[in-house]
């Protein structure tokens, strides 16, 4: 699908028009399907703040776009294009970005709770702020990369974290079974084990139990991390 040649807000209007669902207009009931926006091409295009929840983006091309702000909760952005995109504050929750490029993109506090992200490459990416709690990350690269310190109850099998800077992350109820943590900086970490009691994961929201799985072999206390175990354990921020 190409895209309109107009200004920032009307390319920003037509393509939340064309997501819309049917609605009501005053004196009479106009109704029409969301449309599909199946490989949108808009590279090096000004979208920040623009509303596309639910959206059907596979296989978009949203390169060099600014995204900032931008609501792609629940998006299906399954092979999408990121290179070198700026999602910077984007909601991103719930969104099926598997296989998507996300080289070169600015993910810095975005909200990607609940995303679907297996074997994304993140390698050295510089990630603060940006929330992964509950979201598949089985297979990502990670490696040299700075993190957030949010990953609770995500799933992080066989994730590579050579090298990658996790202080002080928050990792209680995440799976790291067959993790790649080589040189990863855990310091200050936290995890949670059989002897976490379900006050604690209901307070975090993760589901009882919630032990934190490590790769074989693995010692959180020999890495600097600390247990969690009841609720005055938890760290106040």
């Amino acid at each position: 699908m190409e895209f309109l040649e107009t200004g920032t807000t009307e390319r920003i209007r037509a393509l939340e028009f064309l997501n819309s669902e049917p609605r009501r207009i005053p004196k009479f009931w106009l109704t029409w399907d969301r449309e599909s926006l199946e490989g949108l091409q808009a590279p090096n295009t000004q979208l920040s703040e623009v509303q596309l929840p639910n959206a059907y983006l596979v296989n978009a091309n949203f390169q060099e776009a600014v995204l900032q702000k931008a609501n792609l909760q629940g998006a299906n952005l399954q092979g999408a294009n990121l290179q070198r995109a700026a999602l910077l504050k984007a909601n991103l929750q719930g969104a099926d970005l598997e296989g998507a490029n996300f080289q070169e993109t600015i993910l810095v506090q975005a909200n990607l709770r609940g995303a679907n992200l297996p074997g994304a490459n993140l390698k050295g990416k510089l990630l603060l702020g940006t929330v992964f709690q509950g979201a598949n990350l089985k297979g990502a690269n990670f490696q040299e990369a700075t993190l957030p310190d949010d990953f609770r109850g995500a799933n992080l099998r066989e994730a590579d974290f050579q090298g990658a800077n996790l202080l002080g992350a928050n990792l209680l109820g995440a799976n790291l079974l067959g993790a790649n943590l080589l040189g990863a900086n855990l310091n200050n970490g936290f995890y949670s084990d059989k002897t976490t009691s379900k006050d604690v994961c209901q307070r975090l929201s993760i589901d009882y139990p919630c032990a934190t799985l490590f790769p074989e072999g693995f010692d959180p206390k020999a890495a600097g991390m600390k247990l969690i175990k009841n609720r005055k354990d938890i760290p106040k921020k």
